[in-house]
């Protein structure tokens, strides 16, 4: 009998024989414990294919009835359906994960074992049942994903079957023509429902008065109602005064108060009048649902009331509080006192009409009422919503003493408004009551949503900017009152990728919830989002806007953390080290580029771009330029030479390129010189690289003076000679050493003697300065010796005519 030893021989120095036996023993291993466990019949997908299974045959049926009519299926039920479904979609898309994950392991495994050998009989009886157990599994789980994937496009295709005949249900019943609302036919049809409908209230009502009201139950509950609203009526002043004096500030009336404080002040007040009001509701709601002693029909229009009066007590307080008509001084709407109490009045009752429509609308699902009351009902609704609307849309509230820019605003939206307004009443007049009540209803509801967005939008922005301010990024509160160019253009970069990004923070949920109002199917924005999330693949690049905007936002993140280190390297960190300016200038600048590099790899990071994109993106650039971008990269390498090397640096006085001046910045692609008439040289990097450049501060600040003068022939050089170095040792900027100052007799010139004086200045920057004070005292000196300094004479002589002739 062989030995196990026999069965694996030698592979080679690379992999012993001991690592093929720890091999063969883990795969005995797993093979054991696959034997003692037993495999599974079934699977924890079948129970989800099963169910799965039965969903579609029952949604198929029901479809096909809703589709032909044969039985009647309200649209309740078919949305029902439909959210079924699409949980069941939603169930496959994470057992497809698993069982990819699960794929990959099993594969992970086969490939541990290598390919098979071409003599089967060679293998070893337990490697080869291992390899047989996972080929079976893998392609079990294949069949598994496949199974699901054809069962997700089922679902999927059902779901939109259901939203298709709901769309269709929806375009009928909008543009069905119901009969005219301004018949006094309909209208006395109508009264007759009212009669009838009231007569029903009556035998509630009646029903109500057989009730025992001596049942202990019954008075129990009727004490806690009680209870409730005498507890609530209490709370609701004390409250508001409490809060009042927790949140509101102690400001005058007649205080000015900026923008952000007008903001703050309006949300406090909008939480000051909802709470009360909103605990003292909640109070009654759950009394009155706990003690079940109303009907489901009007638990359920009681439910909707309840909400309905929450919403309005929200966006009541928020109107108040933004239109402020009692104090001016805190309003942020900008507008005149008597205008700010007409508008929010007319919004007030915009809201107040809506509730009424909510509570209407659930009573006209709920009771059976006949088609010429629903139309009278939807009508009135209609013109009662309308003549708010006209009123807020009228001119005068917009012109008197506004802001111009608010006079603008207000014109392009008015107008669309009233025409909408118009349209509806039109259209309900003529017998399209639904299509009338949908559109000024939903007109209401966008101007709603766009106003609470306009909020959250301003106090988002308020916040973050004052945040901003707080940590400082922004150098100050305005760009106008930043300390230079530079700042302002920062500070204002920063502030527009502030608003992009609460603007779309804002706008994409707003857009989302006004596409739902204006009855866009949830279907078509589940599409819209799996267009976001799944994108294109180009390349094994998935590109989809959700993945771009990420990236954009990854960008700006990391852009903006690298603004904000070297804005607190710049202001505070470097100043307190000992480094010279220019040095803390290489430092903070080569952060800004880390940085930048930094957040555009996390973009591509995102984005999906492996080692091998970059290369490629790399080996295009490249190309790039070596067609036409030498110039750039040079300059920018060159920019990155300047920085790291620092042959110059900010501040030092520099002559380059026939300029001479102090070195203000130094940028990727160029520096910037500033001459000393205050005028800015522009000089590419390889410029300073690749040409002579002198740079006086290069190594010290030391500097040569040299001052040259003549004296007459009849003075004595050893007195000249003298006065001069004593006028030079004389000047404190005057470096004293055995070479320093120095005086040469250099010419016997045509009028004068020639002396050259010589010194070192410990500032090169006072050498203008220092050799004129010097040349002053040697003034000075030489006049009180009755030493000359000589001019050039010469002699002219005019010959006349005659002498000419001579």
């Amino acid at each position: 009998m062989p030995s196990l030893l026999s069965l694996f021989p030698r592979t080679g120095p690379g992999l012993p024989r001991f690592a093929v036996l720890l091999l063969a023993f883990g795969l005995l291993l797993s093979a054991a414990g696959a034997h003692a466990a037993g495999t599974p019949d079934k699977r924890p997908a079948a129970d989800l294919f099963k169910a799965a299974g039965a969903l579609f045959e029952g949604a198929e049926k029901r479809i096909v009835d809703a589709e032909t009519g044969r039985i009647k299926v309200d649209d309740q039920s078919l949305q029902d359906l439909r959210n079924q479904l699409q949980d069941q979609t939603h169930a496959f898309t994470p057992l497809i994960t698993d069982l990819n994950t699960e794929k990959q392991g099993v594969t992970s495994e086969m490939e541990a074992l290598g390919p098979p050998p071409e003599d089967k009989s060679t293998e070893a009886k337990d490697v080869a049942t291992v390899r047989q157990r996972l080929a079976a599994q893998a392609a079990q789980i294949d069949a598994e994903i496949k199974q699901a994937q054809l069962l997700r496009v089922q679902a999927q295709s059902l779901a939109q079957r259901v939203s298709s005949v709901l769309r269709v249900r929806f375009a009928n019943q909008l543009f069905s023509r119901a009969p005219l609302p301004l018949n006094p036919g309909t209208w006395t049809l109508a009264a007759q429902e009212l009669d009838e409908q009231s007569s029903g209230l009556g035998k509630s009502v009646a029903t109500a008065q057989s009730v025992n009201w001596s049942d202990p139950g019954v008075q129990s509950t009727i004490r806690k109602l009680a209870a409730t609203l005498i507890v609530g009526l209490m709370l609701v002043w004390p409250v508001r005064r409490w809060l009042n004096r927790r949140l509101l500030p102690s400001w005058s009336d007649d205080r000015d108060l900026g923008f952000s404080e007008r903001v703050w002040v309006a949300g406090r007040r909008a939480v000051i009048r909802l709470v009360p009001f909103a605990l003292s509701l909640g109070m009654v709601n759950a009394v009155i649902f706990s003690a079940s002693i109303l009907s489901p029909s009007n638990a359920q229009v009681f439910g909707v009331l309840s909400g309905a009066l929450v919403g309005f007590i929200v966006n009541s307080s928020l109107v108040w509080a933004a239109f402020s008509p009692t104090k001016p001084g805190w309003r942020v709407v900008p507008l005149p006192d008597k205008s700010a109490r007409s508008v929010s009045h007319l919004i007030t009752a915009l809201l107040l009409i809506l509730i009424l429509d909510a509570v209407l609308s659930v009573a006209l699902t709920l009771y059976d009422v006949s088609v010429e009351a629903a139309s009278v009902t939807l009508f009135a609704v209609t013109v009662a919503l309308m003549v708010p609307l006209l009123l807020l849309c009228r001119a005068r509230p917009w012109h008197d003493d506004m802001d111009s820019r608010l006079v603008g605003y207000s014109r392009w939206l008015r107008w669309p408004v009233s025409a909408t307004a118009i349209a509806a009443f039109i259209a309900g007049a003529v017998g399209y009551v639904e299509f009338g009540h949908y559109l000024v209803t939903n007109l209401v509801q966008t101007l709603v949503v766009s106003a609470i967005a306009v909020v959250v939008y301003v106090v988002l922005r308020e916040l973050l900017n004052s945040a901003l301010r707080r940590t400082g990024v922004f150098t100050a509160d305005t760009p106008e009152q930043a300390a230079d160019e530079d700042h302002a253009r920062g500070d204002a970069m920063v502030r527009f990728w502030v608003n992009v990004l609460i603007g779309s923070a804002v706008i994409i949920p707003a857009s989302i919830v006004l596409l739902l109002i204006w009855g866009v199917g949830q279907e078509a924005l589940e599409s819209a989002w799996r267009l976001f999330v799944d994108g294109i693949t180009i390349g094994g690049i998935n590109l989809s806007v959700i993945n771009l905007f990420s990236a954009l936002v990854v960008f700006a993140v990391l852009l903006f953390a690298t603004r904000l280190v070297k804005n607190v390297l710049e202001t505070r960190v470097l100043p307190m080290t000992r480094l010279d300016i220019g040095l803390q200038h290489s430092f903070s600048t080569s952060v800004g580029y880390i940085g930048t590099v930094v957040a555009v790899l996390g973009a591509a990071s995102t984005l999906g771009f492996g080692l091998s994109n970059l290369a490629i993106v790399a080996g295009a650039l490249s190309v790039g330029i070596g067609f036409g971008l030498q110039t750039i990269v040079n300059n920018f390498v060159s920019g990155l030479i300047l920085l790291f090397e620092r042959p110059i640096k900010v501040g030092d006085r520099v002559v380059a390129g026939g300029a001479e001046g102090y070195v203000r910045k130094i940028k990727v692609r160029a520096t910037e010189i500033e001459t000393f008439d205050r005028s800015t040289v522009i000089i590419p990097n390889s410029a300073l690289i690749t040409a002579p450049v002198t740079n006086w501060f290069l190594n010290n600040r030391f500097g040569r003076g040299v001052i040259n003068i003549g004296v007459d022939y009849t003075a004595d050089p050893e007195q000249v000679r003298e006065i001069l170095l004593d006028c030079a040792r004389a000047h404190p900027r005057v470096i004293q050493s055995p070479a320093s100052p120095s005086a040469f007799l250099m010419n016997f010139g045509d009028s004068a003697l020639e002396f050259s004086l010589r010194f070192q200045l410990d500032d090169v920057e006072v050498a203008t300065s220092a050799a004129s004070e010097i040349r002053i005292n040697i003034l000075k000196r030489l006049r009180a010796e009755n030493i000359g300094i000589p001019f050039p004479q010469r002699e002219v002589r005019v010959l006349n005519e005659g002498d000419k002739a001579l």
